[in-house]
């Protein structure tokens, strides 16, 4: 089973970065960026909601490669960063436990590990935290 990220935190930024650089951009032009600080201060602002339009843009376009693929081997969890995406395996054989876990940090999947390691996945950027578990007993995986 393949899960995708869900669209929501992509389409986000992307709609943030726009009304970030909406609001900033605008009255940086009307105050002049080099007349006076508080331009330069808008100015700054502008730019990073470019960045943060640019970065959501990226995440949905890379959203085929960041997937879960969860399968009666084991565990593929997507490492590393947008930019350099990686994929990770764990495989069933490894696998002690698969648990909800709630604390400061937030909501997680752990998967404990035979050798006594532990592994937290944001499952909730996927599916729902109980529906990653049932697909996780549909394979298998857990105990």
């Amino acid at each position: 089973m393949v899960l995708k990220q869900r669209p929501g935190l992509s389409i986000g930024m992307i709609f943030g970065g726009l009304f970030i650089s909406w609001i900033s951009l605008g009255p940086m032009l009307g105050l002049g960026l080099y007349k006076n600080v508080a331009g330069l201060i808008l100015g700054i602002f502008g730019i990073l909601g470019l960045l943060m339009l640019s970065l959501g843009v990226f995440t949905l376009a890379k959203r085929n490669r960041l997937v879960i693929m969860l399968d009666d081997t084991g565990i593929r969890i997507p490492t590393g960063n947008v930019f350099r995406p990686g994929i990770g395996f764990i495989p069933r054989d490894s696998i002690a436990a698969i648990s909800k876990h709630e604390s400061m940090k937030g909501r997680l999947i752990e998967i404990s590990l035979k050798g006594g390691q532990r592994v937290f996945i944001q499952a909730r950027h996927y599916c729902e935290l109980d529906q990653f578990l049932k697909y996780c007993r549909a394979h298998r995986l857990t105990a």
